[in-house]
């Protein structure tokens, strides 16, 4: 289990506890504000610590995926590469955009997937959307045509359900 591993499962396990800065809140405010008061803001307390953790266990898991694709491509001579990586309600969407792969493209593309297939981050992914760009003004474009693409496939995903 690596260093992010288990950082994350901190995290995770961490947000669970969410009541006890909660009730620390209240009992710290509950003379000086009142009962009223004192429980509304252990509430938003409580709530925000919750959310805190989850979205430092994303960040996390995000950055550890985008160090790993990083050093696979580093590894094949692909040094110019924009990563996108979106966390969302049903998964995190892994989004490289690699700036004139050309031939190695194919290559490339295959070694992402296997190396995001094996990390232990694997569960959380939804999609990967790989494509190749000549520079870094193409990224807008690209991303115009990945995000409909992703629209399509959330649409399809509903429509099953």
């Amino acid at each position: 289990m690596g260093k992010a591993e288990r950082y994350s499962k901190k995290l995770e396990n961490l947000r669970w506890f969410w009541f006890i800065p909660s009730a620390l809140m209240y009992a710290a405010t509950q003379i000086p504000f009142g009962k009223g008061a004192a429980l509304a803001l252990s509430a938003v307390f409580g709530i925000a610590f919750y959310f805190i953790c989850s979205r430092g266990r994303m960040r996390v898991i995000c950055e550890d995926i985008v160090r790993d694709v990083a050093q696979t491509l580093e590894r094949l001579g692909q040094n110019e590469n924009v990563f996108e990586v979106k966390s969302m309600s049903f998964g995190i969407v892994v989004r490289v955009y690699m700036v004139k792969a050309r031939q190695g493209g194919p290559d490339c593309t295959k070694a992402i997937l296997d190396r995001l297939s094996k990390g232990w981050y694997k569960k959380f992914i939804w999609i990967t959307q790989v494509v190749d760009i000549d520079g870094e003004k193409d990224i807008k474009e690209a991303q115009k045509a990945l995000d409909q693409s992703l629209l399509d496939d959330i649409n399809e995903r509903k429509r099953d359900k």
